[in-house]
């Protein structure tokens, strides 16, 4: 019982320790090379605002919140998608978006990143596999 209640705290003090570390694996370097490859690929379009707003005008956190909620829709393929954007001020009425397999994740230059999920189901793969062997 002692070695679930350990892996069980050492697993609520390293999961977020995992969130941090891929969300810092996002550098500035590391976002032109995600930017790069997505043009190379010719994954990029030209994205139209239909709707803007503050999330924040309801329900403010403090006078100096100032971010904007857009909505916009792109075509790529044939196919219409539609995207929310957050910026400081208000949103532009054109934008260009790019992406690295998915469309509907699409983002700007310095808004594309990888995934963290794949090191999420890891983490809690090996912490599945650690209570196991506690337990037993």
């Amino acid at each position: 019982m002692i070695y679930f209640i350990c892996f069980f705290a050492a697993g609520v003090v390293v999961f977020p320790f995992f969130i941090i570390v891929g969300q810092l694996r996002a550098t500035k370097r590391h976002k032109d090379k995600l930017y790069n490859k997505a043009v190379s690929r010719g994954h990029e379009a030209t994205a139209f605002l239909k709707r803007s707003y503050s999330p924040l005008q309801e329900n403010p956190r403090s006078p100096t919140d100032r971010m904007e909620l857009g909505k916009y829709y792109f075509d790529y393929n044939g196919k219409r998608y539609n995207i929310r954007l957050y910026f400081d001020g208000a949103p532009p009425e054109e934008v260009q978006v790019y992406w690295l397999s998915n469309p509907r994740k699409a983002g700007t230059k310095g808004g594309i990143s990888d995934p963290i999920w794949p090191w999420l189901i890891f983490y809690l793969i090996v912490f599945c596999i650690a209570l196991w062997v506690a337990k037993s």
